[in-house]
């Protein structure tokens, strides 16, 4: 009896191996592996490199000068106070210009909705900064602030700090 049940033991110990050396001999069904791609590690880029890149575009500064004229970013003539039509075109210019170069906002292409936003909500938001002097008119402000939402800029600042008088 003893002797039959060290046979029946045996014998069940060997099927067990075939069907174990078979199972772990199979090849892995492609739909059961799971492949990771990992991308690449940022570099970061010096300011030279961004300051190349197309997308690339600082803030617009318009300053309100004590005679009335408007500036943008210190160099660029965009009209006066009491007629900021320059100022419009130069800032639907510029948005439109960012629009063509595709200035997408950081991290929107990895948006699953990326497809459905329409070019105005890929590109990205620059600030516009209103600066003028405290001698100016708020009124005169005002209409430059109004000047600026119709040429497309939004966000807009007020520079409140290191004002000329």
């Amino acid at each position: 009896m003893r002797f039959l049940a060290r046979r029946s033991t045996a014998i069940l110990t060997f099927a067990v191996g075939i069907v174990a050396v078979w199972y772990f001999q199979q090849p892995i069904a492609p739909s059961s592996r799971f492949l990771v791609q990992l991308p690449p590690a940022p570099v970061p880029l010096t300011p030279e490199q961004i300051a190349a890149l197309p997308n690339f575009c600082g803030n617009f500064v318009v300053s309100i000068e004590t005679n009335g004229s408007l500036k943008m970013n210190e160099a660029v003539d965009v009209g006066s106070v009491e007629d900021p039509s320059k100022l419009i075109v130069q800032l639907r210019e510029m948005f439109q210009e960012r629009m063509r170069n595709r200035a997408y906002a950081e991290g929107i292409t990895e948006r699953p909705d990326f497809a459905k936003l329409s070019e105005e909500e890929r590109t990205a938001k620059v600030q516009v900064t209103i600066r003028a002097p405290r001698s100016v008119a708020y009124a005169d402000v005002m209409r430059v602030i109004d000047a600026a939402k119709g040429g497309g800029a939004s966000p807009i600042f007020l520079q409140v700090d290191d004002l000329p008088q």
